[in-house]
């Protein structure tokens, strides 16, 4: 499988994805967007609201599981740990949760980026999703932060 090489926010986020996604449009600005064509896998990086310190990642990743478990049917949380980028923690919530009826398995990562939240979302539609976990794995590992940022 290829991957090809994104550069976001003004160059200053890097990220490889698998060829099979491709970049969809999205109506929101500091969003991107890709899916798979059958959109069984998509791949979601926002800035989200302000976030100064990188203490505040355990309360934010609280706040985030509770209101999942709250607002999605079913939702289990399979893993909360910290994930090195560069140097900097990000707080990573893998879960699953079934939403019309289909489950989908999401890994969720929370960081800073310019004192503002970065949020990368990975999720997959459908029970197979331990067939993709290799490259989802290699999404993750592949992220890459300017160091002045």
């Amino acid at each position: 499988m290829f991957y090809k090489k994104y550069f976001l926010f003004d160059e200053e986020v890097e990220i490889m994805l698998p060829s099979i996604l491709t970049a969809a449009t999205t109506p929101f600005p500091l969003q991107y967007y890709w899916t798979s064509q059958d959109e069984k896998i998509t791949v979601y990086i926002t800035r989200g609201g302000s976030m100064d310190a990188t203490e505040e990642f355990d309360t934010r990743l609280n706040e985030y599981y509770k209101r999942f478990g709250r607002d999605f049917s079913r939702f289990v949380c399979n893993h909360i740990a910290k994930r090195k980028i560069n140097g900097r923690s990000y707080g990573e919530m893998r879960y699953t949760s079934y939403m019309m009826g289909y489950p989908f398995f999401t890994i969720f990562l929370l960081g800073t980026y310019k004192a503002r939240e970065l949020l990368i979302l990975i999720q997959h539609v459908g029970n197979e999703f331990e067939e993709d976990l290799h490259i989802f794995e290699n999404v993750l590992d592949s992220v890459k932060i300017a160091r002045n940022c």
